[in-house]
């Protein structure tokens, strides 16, 4: 079957631009896709889990050690409490590891296993929802970063008329790699 008259978008391959905060961008064509990675929880978590395996296992090895050099070595039971903090620290490092590997797989999955937030029609100069109808023209849209109750990093929102209906393009995480990353690929490609 000859496929050179299909449209450029149905014929090539989706390329992955840029990613951060469970938000990515891919390119096939002449079409820019935002979409949202599942797990968003992640970012946290690893941060929070690698935090209780620096302090857990820190402080674990450093009160054993000095238990053992302060007492009379391992006749004086005391260094055992020292233990305790330490398998927990190694535990959680085991977690932190685990949850690494799975933030690598969710951040590999291609753009068939995620869910799309709009498209940004560039031949056309359309801004598109996920079932490809057209919400404005790409000349019509606004951005904006809005504050987070519940975070430091802001959120990448656009505005289209004639409402000024919303669409949240990212929810910037510190842990994730806040908005920086998609909004210098929005604005290399002219947004």
């Amino acid at each position: 079957m000859n496929n050179s008259n299909l449209d450029s978008h149905l014929t090539t391959e989706y390329t992955k631009l840029a990613q951060a905060s469970g938000t990515a961008l891919f390119q096939k064509g002449d079409r820019i896709y935002a979409a949202k990675q599942p797990s968003t929880w992640v970012f946290t978590t690893l941060f929070i889990v690698g935090l209780l395996t620096l302090i857990l296992g820190g402080n674990g090895l450093g009160l054993t050690i000095a238990k053992l050099i302060g007492s009379e070595g391992l006749q004086d039971s005391s260094w055992l409490f020292g233990l305790i903090p330490l398998a927990l620290g190694i535990l959680s490092g085991i977690g932190a590891w685990k949850l690494y590997q799975y933030k690598k797989r969710v951040a590999s999955l291609p753009f068939d296993q995620l869910t799309c937030i709009c498209i940004f029609n560039l031949e056309d100069k359309t801004l598109l929802n996920a079932k490809g109808d057209t919400l404005a023209r790409l000349t019509d849209i606004r951005w904006a970063k809005k504050m987070q109750l519940t975070s430091s990093s802001p959120t990448l929102v656009l505005s289209y008329p004639p409402s000024k209906d919303k669409i949240i393009i990212v929810k910037g995480n510190p842990f994730g790699g806040g908005i920086k990353p998609i909004q210098n690929e929005l604005r290399r490609l002219g947004f």
